[in-house]
């Protein structure tokens, strides 16, 4: 190349140099005026959002406002939130969803968030994956970083629970946000653990199974807050002292703000006497009187708990297209027992839903259900029954009329109710021991009414009593008590001569004025004992019977199959009879007393120890004691002196047999009976009395000519018990009397035991 090319070249070079040298220049230039006219803008812009801010904030205006000013106005308003919320309590929320633990049926894993959880999209199966985007490993951790945290409430997603409704409810639409299975307290602090202690026992909201509120997780506080809110609370929250009152309150705060709906759908309910299985929780509380069976089974209890939810599964050995799925809550409640004290017998109470049954229940029909519900009828039944428990918390005489119609028990029978006595020869093993035992103070006993208004309903169905015929305790409805009338009458009715009737009564009134016998030996018999001797159905048991009436008090009859023949076992159980019947004040009754009354000989050693044994026993009886008999021929001398009065009863005359004729006809009258000519009887009376019968045999008369009445008016209405009637029923039931007279050569049964001296 030549020297001039080359000098070309190096011109040519140092134009293209400078040329890129200058845009170069350009492009800095251009870059520089953008810079500044963003700058501008940026300012503008910024400027435009301090004065937005100014306004905003209230801040004071300033010629000149900062970046750097804003910048300190923020921290400072960070200085200012931390002490605020280190001042202002609140309430946080942990959700924890509890997940089935692989490998393990009953071991879950819980997974705590502060937000919602939700079912997460584009799993295999969103139903197992449920999760937050705020994890919490722990929380004590937390509390102690927010000392502001007064309460945390969790709320539990059980995804197995979950996962349950879905499949069993073919309508169930699984949620993005699912509701929560289960909601807990945990009181943080002492203040708001005290102020929550305090508003259990001012509502007396306190249960049995309560411990520290301090230590526990609670369970259905928003239904505590439920049956407390509104004007009831101001009393109640004067009573905290000023941080109790401010974290309590935000509490309360919490609560309404979450339930407000809730509380409403649940008065709406109530007041139209219906409820939920969703709800069914704010229906009960402790210290409510709660119900349970209707009518008759009706029986009073007091709650003790709140309401839980069993979530029973009742899977009997069936396919699962047929197993039923049940929805149980249960609860604790007690109520009165009478074992010769009172004490509380605690149970545990339930109800149970379908599980797919969210229908309205009427609460009234409900088997348990508040006192406030029940119909009238039913809680009239459970104030007289409480009534008639409360009187049975001393010895008392009653009359049953069984109201369910039992096969074993007779209309209008008579017991004696004697808890103590019951205890006394019933006591319980020593090893069993009573729960809950709450006596009722003497001094409370003694008062003539319960000693609080929930007494009576809380009372038993039944009692123990005592049948003075059947010789046995049973259990009687308190339902079927009812007050003794006693038939005073009974014994002016009676076929004995006017001036015997005075002295008997005269005789009973004495023994039951008196106070103290003028015996000198201290304890020994200060008791009124008759014998009244004749033949059968001449009316001795009948004047025993009213005797007991006219002295008002229970006749205890004993018959020698009763006592038994063995010496030992007829002392030890006549001086059980003699026992009772001084303790309870009986006519005692000692019927066919023949094999105790009859003479003593050298040859029967067995018989005269049974004598020996009841002239002992009798010798300190106290009480009124009536002996029957009708062989007083063979009457051992030693009794005579111990029988106060001796009355001797006749074979019947057609005069008495008269009176008894017509005592019986006016009886029947007072039935009331269908079927009966009681002019025609009444009219034929004498011509009824001619028969030659005893008492008992009359009566046994009537009663045939009833039932056979009674059969006949099935096949034909206009068929009545009359003269011609009773005449044949006489007639019929006298042929075997006739043919017994006959083989006995024509005498009576009367006329042989006077020939053989027996009678």
């Amino acid at each position: 190349m030549s020297f001039q090319e080359l000098e070309q070249q190096k011109l040519h070079q140092k134009d293209q140099e400078q040329r890129q040298k200058l845009l170069l220049q350009q492009q800095q230039q251009r870059q520089q005026r953008q810079q500044q006219e963003d700058f501008i803008e940026r300012t503008d812009l910024l400027n435009s959002a301090l004065q937005l801010i100014t306004r905003a904030q209230n801040i004071q205006d300033e010629p000149m406002l900062t970046v750097e000013a804003l910048q300190a106005y923020v921290m400072d308003l960070k200085l200012k939130e931390k002490a605020q919320q280190a001042a202002s309590p609140r309430v946080q929320l942990v959700h924890r969803v509890l997940k089935q633990r692989p490998g393990s049926n009953m071991e879950k894993q819980m997974y705590m968030y502060l937000d919602q959880p939700m079912w997460l999209e584009g799993e295999t199966s969103r139903r197992d994956a449920l999760a937050g985007n705020l994890p919490l490993q722990s929380t004590s951790s937390y509390t102690s970083k927010h000392p502001e945290v007064c309460c945390l409430i969790y709320r539990d997603y059980d995804i197995t629970y979950l996962n349950r409704m879905e499949v069993e409810g073919e309508d169930y639409d699984l949620p993005t946000k699912p509701n929560h299975t289960a909601e807990t307290v945990e009181l943080v602090t002492a203040s708001l653990a005290a102020a929550v202690t305090k508003f259990m026992k001012y509502y007396s909201f306190n249960t049995e199974d309560d411990n520290t509120v301090e230590s526990v997780e609670l369970s259905g506080l928003h239904i505590c807050i439920y049956h407390a809110r509104g004007n009831a609370l101001i009393p109640f929250l004067e009573t905290l002292e000023d941080e109790q009152h401010d974290q309590f309150q935000v509490l309360l705060n919490f609560f309404m703000s979450q339930y407000e709906d809730e509380y409403n759908l649940v008065d709406h309910m109530t007041r139209r006497g219906i409820i939920t299985q969703e709800y069914i929780k704010y229906l009960f509380k402790p210290g409510d009187i709660i119900v349970k069976g209707h009518d008759q089974d009706a029986r009073g209890y007091l709650s003790m708990s709140w309401l839980k939810n069993e979530d029973r599964k009742d899977r009997p050995n069936q396919s699962s297209s047929q197993t039923k799925t049940k929805t149980t809550f249960s609860g604790k409640a007690w109520n009165w027992e009478l074992d010769s004290v009172f004490s509380r017998g605690v149970g545990a109470l339930t109800i149970q839903f379908d599980a797919k049954d969210y229908s309205e229940k009427k609460i009234s029909d409900m088997n348990i259900r508040p006192l406030l519900y029940v119909k009238e009828p039913t809680k009239t039944r459970l104030e007289t029954r409480g009534q008639w428990f409360w009187k049975c918390r001393m010895r008392r005489m009653v009359c049953y009329d069984d109201t369910r119609k039992s096969q074993h028990y007779s209309s209008d029978e008579r017991y004696m109710v004697d808890m103590m006595i019951y205890h006394e020869l019933h006591k319980p093993n020593s090893s069993i021991r009573r729960q809950y035992i709450d006596h009722i103070d003497s001094e409370a006993l003694k008062q003539e009414n319960p000693p609080d208004k929930n007494f009576i309903y809380l009372s038993p169905l039944t009692v123990k009593a005592y049948n003075l015929k059947r010789k046995k305790w049973v259990d009687l409805n308190l339902d079927g008590l009812r007050e003794i009338s006693w038939n005073t009458q009974a014994f002016e009715s009676l076929v004995l001569k006017e001036k015997t009737k005075r002295l008997i009564r005269a005789l009973v009134s004495n023994q039951i004025e008196a106070e103290k016998s003028t015996d000198l030996i201290s304890g020994k018999g200060n008791g009124l004992i008759m014998l009244l001797h004749g033949g059968p159905g001449t009316g001795k048991t009948l004047t025993a019977e009213s005797v007991a009436e006219i002295a008002k008090r229970p006749l205890y009859p004993v018959t020698c199959g009763d006592i038994g023949t063995k010496p030992e076992e007829v002392e030890k159980y006549l001086e059980s009879v003699l026992y009772l019947g001084k303790t309870w004040g009986c006519v005692v009754l000692l019927d066919e007393a023949d094999v105790f009354l009859e003479q003593r000989s050298l040859e029967d050693l067995h018989r005269n120890a049974l004598v020996s044994v009841f002239l002992r026993v009798l010798e300190y009886y106290d009480g009124i004691l009536i002996l029957t008999s009708n062989r007083v021929g063979t009457f051992d001398e030693a009794f005579k002196s111990r029988i106060q009065l001796a009355v001797h009863y006749n074979s019947l005359t057609t005069h008495q047999r008269t009176k008894i004729w017509g005592n019986f006809i006016r009886r029947l009258k007072d039935f009331n009976e269908d079927g009966i000519d009681f002019i025609d009887l009444e009219d034929n009376i004498e011509q009824l009395a001619s028969r030659e019968m005893n008492g008992r045999e009359i009566r046994n008369a009537i009663t045939t000519a009833r039932q056979y009445v009674r059969w006949e008016r099935q096949q034909a209405q206009n068929f009545k018990l009359d003269y011609k009637v009773m005449k044949g029923v006489i007639e019929t039931a006298g042929e075997f009397d006739d043919y017994i007279n006959t083989l006995n050569g024509g005498f009576t049964q009367e006329q042989l035991a006077k020939e053989d001296g027996i009678r």
